[in-house]
């Protein structure tokens, strides 16, 4: 999910007044009964029926009168997770509370969204409002005044009917179904092949995207011209990137390569010319003023060991503790991009930190662990612990994770480690990958005289 929320749209409903009238007078009003969502009304009924008990508004009073202390709050939030609409429940860490959410049928935690997760439907309101009598002050008003997030309000997006570009490019129907099995059929000949999960979830998402626009054409009539037109059309008219064209282009190829009657002519689809975009690499003492200044003992031995060995963010949270080695100061990346493993030098500094890690965490299968153990931490989470700690160092800033990887490889270059060793610690299976970072290095480019050094300027 992404980062940043969403523009919402405040949606303002009748309160009501009398405290005296009784339950099956509280409804809706005009603006949620007068649309045809009936769920929203629903839900909208079952939190006005709560809000408005005499009892339960003052619940939170006579905890503080008895308790001196204020109750917590519960905030229910609607939000869209996975194309699927739920709610989102807040709340301060307290075990009890989490237990008590669990037992909420579909219950999950969204490490994205840090919240937890339940079915957007009355009934799980009810449950909400009935666990949590007494335990929490449970405020669902931000489900009424704001659409979910990832939502489009109309006049957001383009066109009259306030859809935006990106759900009409996803209103496409699913494939035909011979088109279909011809893709399950390509699915299973990937994974003999032993591609990578995320791999065949790509290339299986742009297939369905292509043969979803086509769903009325048999497969053996789709052509070349068909492809050009779907380029023009659809990638280009949608304002999708290169790497989702070229991304395309290498699925489909592949697809058809393995099919015996087709009308494509696999050879000649071009790939569109990419941009060549320059490593971003960060200041070598930034980076030492960050990792510095994080207490966090995870976050800096994970943070530290993506820099320090240059490690991609997949291969540190497989990275296992069977991996490592401390007699022979090595790391070993297995299965990493490519199915390629590789060694790693530990330096005694790297060592001494996991060591401490360990000793205060305790993890039991990876060496970086979520919030259960044995359970590999997540890739959004890192992300977003290095925008944390990186932020407190330079406020404005366009790098991520990953620029770490190319700073590791340019500092070694600048400190005049061979190209051909540092392929090896980064796994580049070509020296050209490589050769990008020669690109960037100031070392020898400091050394070139400026024709404004002759000048008083």
């Amino acid at each position: 999910m992404p980062a940043g929320r969403p523009d919402r749209v405040v949606v303002h409903f009748l309160r009501v007044s009398s405290r005296n009238r009784p339950l099956r007078d509280l409804h809706p009003s005009p603006l949620f009964g007068g649309c045809k969502d009936r769920k929203k009304s629903e839900i909208q009924r079952v939190y006005l029926n709560f809000r408005h008990r005499k009892s339960e508004k003052n619940i939170s009073e006579q905890f503080r009168i008895f308790t001196g202390k204020t109750m917590d709050k519960l905030i229910i939030d609607a939000v869209y997770h996975r194309g699927k609409r739920k709610l989102a429940l807040r709340f301060p860490y307290n075990k009890k509370y989490i237990e008590l959410v669990k037992t909420i049928d579909g219950a999950v935690w969204s490490q994205a969204i840090s919240a937890w997760l339940i079915g957007n439907h009355p009934e799980n309101m009810r449950s909400v409002f009935r666990i949590f009598k007494g335990v929490a002050e449970v405020d669902a008003s931000a489900v009424f005044k704001k659409k979910p997030e990832g939502h489009t309000s109309p006049g957001d997006g383009q066109g009259s009917a306030g859809i935006s570009k990106n759900e009409e490019r996803k209103k496409l129907p699913p494939p035909d179904v011979k088109v279909a099995g011809e893709i399950l059929k390509f699915k299973y000949w990937m994974r003999q092949r032993r591609y990578s999960e995320n791999s065949i979830r790509s290339y299986l998402q742009v297939l369905n995207v292509f043969f979803g626009y086509y769903h009325d054409r048999p497969l053996h009539k789709i052509s070349k011209r068909d492809v050009l037109s779907f380029n023009q059309d659809y990638i280009i008219k949608y304002g999708l990137s290169v790497s989702y064209q070229n991304h395309f282009v290498n699925a489909l190829k592949l697809f058809y390569r393995r099919m015996q009657d087709h009308n494509m002519m696999v050879e000649e689809l071009e790939r569109p010319k990419r941009a060549k975009h320059l490593p971003k690499v960060i200041p070598k003492e930034n980076i030492r003023s960050m990792l510095s200044s994080i207490a966090n003992l995870k976050h800096k031995t994970a943070l530290s060991l993506i820099y320090g060995c240059g490690l991609r963010r997949s291969e540190l949270i497989h990275l296992k503790l069977s991996n490592l080695d401390s007699k022979r100061m090595t790391l070993t990346v297995v299965d990493g991009k490519g199915r390629k493993d590789r060694v790693l030098p530990l330096s005694k500094g790297l060592l001494d930190l996991i060591t401490r890690y360990y000793k205060a965490y305790r993890p039991m299968v990876y060496l970086i662990e979520g919030q259960s153990a044995g359970q590999a931490y997540s890739e959004t989470s890192l992300e977003k612990i290095f925008h944390k700690y990186y932020g407190h160092i330079q406020k404005t800033h366009t790098f991520t994770l990953h620029c770490l990887r190319h700073s590791f490889a340019t500092h070694l270059l600048e400190a005049g480690t061979d190209l051909r060793y540092i392929q090896e610690l980064l796994g580049h299976k070509c020296s050209k990958t490589t050769e990008i970072y020669t690109w960037v290095s100031m070392k020898d480019l400091h050394k070139i005289k400026n024709p404004t050094d002759d000048f008083e300027l």
